[in-house]
């Protein structure tokens, strides 16, 4: 394929990239975008198989660097690599497989069983705090945004009056790891940020700093520490703070307020999701395929490779663009429809696949099954009020404001 300008980088697709992937994953489905500096890629076998194929390698933060600081080094001990290469999102294996184990505690099936109870009170907790009698929202300012903070809390353990601390640097790091190659975040203040959150996870493991609810994620990686054999202190202060940074990354309020914007245009979806147990059920699934809040991520290729008949350099990036892959008619019936009974939403690939499927999925899918329920159980003839606003980044795809009626 050619290396020819993609309209993946003009930023105005952003309110709906779908045509735009489409007309790729036909015409052109693993292309060159000067804007990514990357292959794009567009359907989901080609996706599925790069995620598999261990010669895309996961370990890909050298790349950023040089693309976002252009000829910009930083030493081995340095806080950035010390980071990027001993936390499960960036390693391959066998470091990856030891990491990700080491988190087990925090994620076990009965820690999620508890995190469902108190998510649940979340969610209703949040609904209720709509007055009686409110015909219009922000959803977003008034929700969505509030809902992974509330989970923060209750769920992950982070403490509540800590809040203030994590968000701002969580947001920094964010802009650098998405934002554009010309970065608007400077390297030091980077590197600051990053050394913050590692100093305050430690205090916070240890007991130094802050109240941890019991039960929670955190408290159950605290505890596992006398235990844990897969990894030192220092890579679990490591997944601590990888976790802060999903934690509060827009994925979750994404996909909340993604979710919201297709029920309001989808009244026929809400009755199936009030009449039907099974769509209920399945609507976590149909909503991040129907809208994936985190619509590509990246691969570096370890050696020369052959992708679909492409040939990629070693060395090159990919951007496997998971919102593409998630409408990809060769798997999905009806792939712009949004539709509760599909019989394979599951099949989405928001979440990633194989062994660097996302650590958090159930406890984002906890929040929105508890979310939308909350929601739509009180507010069941929920349309549009005006035309919803998106944030102008691609990757992590969100709503800024979303004008609700209620009534």
């Amino acid at each position: 394929m050619s290396k020819s300008s993609s309209p993946l980088s003009d930023p105005s697709i952003i309110p709906n990239p779908y045509p735009v992937y489409a007309a790729l994953a036909e015409r052109e489905p693993i292309h060159w975008c000067d804007g990514l500096n990357a292959w794009a890629v567009m359907r989901y076998d080609d996706c599925v198989n790069a995620l598999k194929d261990p010669h895309f390698k996961a370990e890909r933060m050298e790349q950023v660097l040089s693309a976002k600081f252009e000829g910009h080094s930083v030493p081995p001990d340095n806080i950035y690599h010390q980071f990027t290469k001993n936390v499960m999102m960036y390693t391959d294996a066998p470091e990856h497989d030891a990491l990700r184990r080491s988190t087990h505690a925090g994620f076990t099936r009965e820690a999620h069983e508890h995190y469902s109870e108190v998510i649940q009170r979340v969610a209703a907790d949040l609904i209720a705090t709509i007055p009686e009698g409110t015909t219009e929202i922000d959803a977003v300012a008034a929700l969505t945004a509030k809902l992974p903070l509330r989970a923060a809390v209750g769920a992950f353990g982070t403490p509540e009056d800590d809040l203030d601390f994590i968000i701002p640097r969580v947001d920094t790091l964010m802009t650098y790891w998405s934002g554009p190659q010309d970065q608007p975040v400077e390297f030091d203040r980077l590197l600051e940020h990053l050394t913050d959150l590692h100093t305050y996870s430690l205090e916070l493991v240890q007991g130094k700093r802050g109240t941890v609810l019991p039960d929670t994620v955190i408290a159950r990686l605290a505890a596992a520490q006398e235990t844990n054999t897969d990894s030192t202190i220092e890579q679990t202060i490591h997944q601590l703070v990888l976790l802060f940074i999903a934690l509060f990354a827009p994925t979750t309020p994404g996909s909340a307020s993604s979710g919201t914007l297709a029920f309001a245009t989808n009244p026929d979806q809400v009755e199936r999701f009030l009449t039907d147990s099974a769509c209920a059920a399945n609507t976590p699934n149909e909503v991040v395929r129907y809208n994936a809040s985190n619509q590509f991520t990246w691969r570096v290729a370890s050696e020369e490779i052959k992708l679909d008949n492409v040939r990629i350099e070693e060395g090159q990036c990919v951007a496997l663009f998971l919102g593409a892959a998630n409408r990809d008619p060769r798997v999905f019936e009806r792939p712009d429809e949004f539709d509760l009974s599909r019989p394979n939403s599951s099949k989405n690939l928001s979440f990633g696949f194989g062994p660097h499927s996302c650590l958090g999925r159930q406890i984002a899918s906890l929040q929105l099954k508890w979310y939308f329920t909350s929601l739509l159980t009180r507010f069941p003839r929920l349309r549009l009020a005006g035309e919803p606003e998106w944030n102008t980044n691609l990757e992590f795809r969100s709503l800024r404001s979303l004008p609700l009626s209620l009534t």
